[in-house]
């Protein structure tokens, strides 16, 4: 197929734009936001001199009316195969093996900056994993997931049979997902561009100890995804089109509220699992994503911020926050949400972004995007709802990225990433007294709302400073290794119940000698209360807090902190299957002083399909 020129392309951007503003009536919050993606793919436009072939290998740039011939074809060899992350490898725990190039990869494999390879042969070892590590969209909140196969020497990892049944039990543990290979079918469309897949989570946690009442909660997850490489299908270089359905069925809320918490201690959180036996099915992505050359890669669509920034880094093929299952640590760290209008898995808005590889490698990342903020995005007529009818404003984030690091974490050096990244929300909000329901019941009577009088306040903004690294990988055998990792996140206190939040924590892969895969972690989370708030529930008059019964004391509880210690083992019996159980501490429920240290136990448990 005949690449489009530049004008052409221009031509294709602008028409979209000019139908839409023609087709209907649009607000200034649509209208700024179409032309900010449009604004996106033109600037990324003249960038797209890059050629591809068709097992999806970047080349050197040639001219559009010129083609590779079939003997330079020959000369560039597709890479030897080695492992890749791959969201389904966090979202389902499974990850996949395929050729150095540019290509779909799994569930919102995002076309990673592992994908990007420098147009020179001699140098494309050194740009190949970049942003499976550091840059990349986010392995999704999910257990942990399983890691990529171990490559190197005395490997014994064996691709699955191209059959409906496995060979053995043994083959069957084996296998990188619970179906296989499909009779063949699985990899013949995965190698023709269509890649499908899925996994299903579920969590159970209780509260044995402490805290105000003593409850269990479960909560699944089940999710399905498709992408779809343009390249494979169509032999055309425009990218990847990612499809994802997910499906929610019962409350942690609840647990939530018996502790009480201001962070869940289970990670499949939000996006409806708020009442007992309540149940969802909605679209969590649907979006078009390209890498234009070795320096920019877009994306836009149905998405939201939490796979792209203030994401977790991927280690060994696995997202290193959610190998915990407390939901202050696994997904990101939650006071960004709790503090702007920062989108979140699995709802879904109109988004998108751009990331820019000022080195056209894996060394730096600049990036920032624009999201539909959406207050309803939990709401069930918003579970399959397209467009911009709901939003109410736009949430801007920036992010800065180093990163450095071998070709995989079995590998060569020790990789170490730094995020340094900042939000502006364009909604004007109400300050930061209209975030004591929070607390009412706990920290005070709920009658004492009526002293409360919050005024309108100007955007929310914060800032934020990730950092994670290789602590140690073992000599005797590169898949046992040590990674540890840490975060601050700051909102603007006029507008933020927890102005102050961080969160550290180690991984350990490799437990014993026989068990390379399995994991134990140790992390937590601690939260300060707005001075704020405490100072408002301190000043409250005496007769308003004698009213604070319930059977727990009377009085008034000013909120100042609220933190998390989380340790878990996770057992991976078999490639395709994750047992974790976990056991959490609570200090300070709900913020206050109020209640006992509450002491959480839990297990997870994925299946990749």
């Amino acid at each position: 197929m005949k690449k489009k020129s530049l004008s052409e392309q221009l031509a294709v951007y602008f028409n979209y734009l000019l139908f839409f503003l023609k087709r209907r009536r649009v607000s200034f919050i649509q209208r700024k936001f179409v032309l900010f993606l449009l604004g996106v793919s033109a600037i990324a436009a003249p960038l797209n001199y890059v050629h591809a072939d068709p097992a999806g290998v970047i080349l050197r740039s040639k001219p559009p009316e010129t083609s590779a011939s079939l003997e330079d074809e020959e000369e560039i060899k597709v890479k030897p195969h080695r492992r890749t992350t791959n969201l389904s490898s966090a979202l389902n725990g499974g990850t996949h093996l395929r050729p150095y190039a540019p290509a779909s990869n799994g569930m919102m494999d995002n076309q990673r900056t592992s994908d990007i390879q420098p147009f020179s042969k001699d140098d494309a070892t050194q740009a190949m994993k970049g942003e499976t590590h550091a840059f990349g969209s986010m392995p999704l909140p999910i257990a942990g997931g399983d890691f990529a196969p171990y490559l190197g020497p005395g490997s014994t990892y064996v691709p699955a049979p191209a059959t409906w049944l496995p060979r053995s039990f043994p083959a069957w543990m084996d296998q990188e997902t619970v179906t296989g290979d499909w009779g063949g079918w699985r990899s013949w469309l995965k190698n023709r561009g269509i890649n499908i897949g899925g996994r299903w989570l579920m969590e159970w946690n209780g509260n044995v100890g402490g805290g105000r009442e003593h409850a269990g909660r479960y909560a699944d997850e089940e999710a399905i995804f498709v992408d779809l490489d343009m390249q494979k299908l169509f032999g055309v270089h425009l990218g990847t089109i990612h499809y994802l359905m997910t499906m929610r069925q019962g409350s942690n809320a609840a647990l939530n509220a018996d502790i009480p918490t201001l962070d869940s201690t289970m990670e499949i959180s939000g996006g409806g699992t708020g009442t007992p036996g309540y149940d969802f099915t909605r679209l969590t992505r649907l979006s078009w994503e390209m890498l234009w050359n070795k320096y920019v890669r877009t994306e836009i669509g149905e998405m939201n911020a939490e796979t792209d920034f203030e994401q977790s880094s991927t280690y060994w093929g696995a997202n290193l926050y959610c190998q915990f299952s407390n939901n202050g640590i696994c997904g990101m760290p939650q006071s960004i949400a709790m503090n702007s209008g920062y989108t979140w898995y699995p709802s879904a808005s109109p988004g998108g972004y751009i990331k820019i590889y000022p080195t056209g490698n894996d060394h730096w990342l600049i990036s920032t995007g624009i999201y539909a903020e959406n207050s309803n995005a939990s709401a069930p007529h918003n579970y399959w709802n397209l467009g911009l009818d709901d939003a109410v404003g736009a949430f801007v984030p920036v992010q800065l990225g180093w990163h450095k690091g071998g070709v995989s974490d079995y590998e060569g050096p020790l990789q170490a990433n730094i995020k340094i990244g900042a939000y502006w929300d364009s909604r004007w909000v109400k300050d930061v007294y209209s975030q004591l329901p929070t607390f009412a019941g706990n920290a005070f009577p709920t009658s004492a709302l009526m002293f409360a009088n919050p005024q309108q306040n100007r955007s929310p903004y914060g800032v934020w400073v990730q950092a994670d690294t290789m602590i140690e990988r073992d000599g005797k055998d590169p898949r046992r290794g040590l990674s540890a990792f840490g975060s601050f996140t700051w909102g603007d206190p006029k507008n933020s119940v927890a102005p102050y939040f961080v969160t550290l924590g180690v991984v350990r892969k490799g437990t014993f000698r026989n068990r390379p895969n399995d994991t134990i972690s140790l992390g937590g989370k601690i939260l300060w209360v707005s001075d704020t708030l405490t100072k408002w529930v301190q000043d409250l008059p005496q007769n308003v807090c004698n009213t604070h019964q319930y059977g727990y004391g009377g009085g008034c509880y000013a909120p100042h902190m609220e933190s998390a210690l989380e340790l878990n083992y996770g057992w991976r019996p078999a490639n395709w299957l994750l047992i974790r159980p976990n056991l959490q501490f609570i200090f300070g429920p709900g913020g206050t002083n109020r209640y006992a240290t509450a002491t959480v136990v839990g297990v997870e448990s994925g299946i990749t399909f």
